[in-house]
């Protein structure tokens, strides 16, 4: 299993200072990676093997669309790794909040096979056997996608909040509640560009509406703004907290 690979090579923190915490494979998080798993197995290979080399050729295309979806969805699955690697949360908000997450990623399989199949065939010409979408059906595709966007950043949102709330049970330190502030704010902000493009689809009409879809050129642009007042807060707090512990250090030696 790659989690408990990582798990064995990992440090005993990550190079945002958290503790790393979860130094085992939970149930919780083997399920999980069974559901990660299937998702991952139904968007790239299709359930029925092709029976003539026109079949095998259509496969074949549909490789593109689907490898975007697959690292789109092994993104998700770090996001998630990173979590129970950092919190070892168990508690029932964390099996709940999961759970609608592992419920979204397969939900989402055939959309998002659909829609990145649609996309492939409409910027690089390569056909995907049985993917057509019509100008009209447009705006209700960008309204899927989105909204399941937003649901899973959302749902990170949620559960980095409820870790923060039980920073004393975990035993977070300043730098960590701090970490975890930041990273909650980050998936608030990916959450609210599905919606932007959500909103996108429901308003704009005619050949504008793939605006919607230009929505999410503003991922790179937010993340980077974020990144770097999250950078600036990690510097500020760190230099405080140098400073407090530099008189402690003086009298020990005096």
């Amino acid at each position: 299993m790659i989690r408990e690979r990582r798990i064995e090579k990992s440090p005993a923190s990550d190079s945002e200072g958290f503790l790393l915490r979860g130094t085992e494979v939970s149930r919780l998080e083997g399920i999980s990676d069974a559901v990660f798993g299937l998702a991952i197995t139904l968007i790239v290979v299709s359930l029925k093997a092709p029976s003539n080399y026109s079949e095998l050729m259509d496969t074949m295309r549909g490789f593109i669309g689907s490898s975007i979806c697959a690292l789109l969805l092994m993104q998700i699955w770090n996001r998630h790794y990173l979590y129970f690697r950092r919190y070892a949360l168990e508690d029932g908000v964390t099996r709940s909040l999961n759970s609608f997450l592992l419920i979204l990623v397969i939900a989402y399989v055939y959309p998002l096979k659909f829609l990145y199949g649609a996309f492939v065939s409409a910027i690089f010409g390569i056909k995907v056997t049985d993917t057509t979408v019509k100008d009209t059906e447009l705006p209700g595709l960008f309204v899927v996608y989105g909204f399941g966007f937003a649901m899973v950043y959302f749902i990170f949102g949620l559960m980095y909040g409820h870790a923060k709330r039980n920073a004393a049970k975990i035993g977070l330190s300043p730098l960590e509640i701090l970490q975890t502030k930041w990273i909650q704010l980050e998936h608030w902000l990916l959450g609210s560009i599905g919606l932007v493009s959500v909103a996108c689809a429901l308003t704009i009409r005619g050949s504008l509406v793939g605006m919607a879809g230009f929505a999410y050129f503003l991922v790179p642009v937010v993340l980077t703004i974020h990144g770097s007042k999250h950078g600036d807060a990690v510097k500020k707090l760190k230099t405080e907290l140098a400073a407090r512990e530099a008189p402690s250090l003086e009298d020990a030696q005096a």
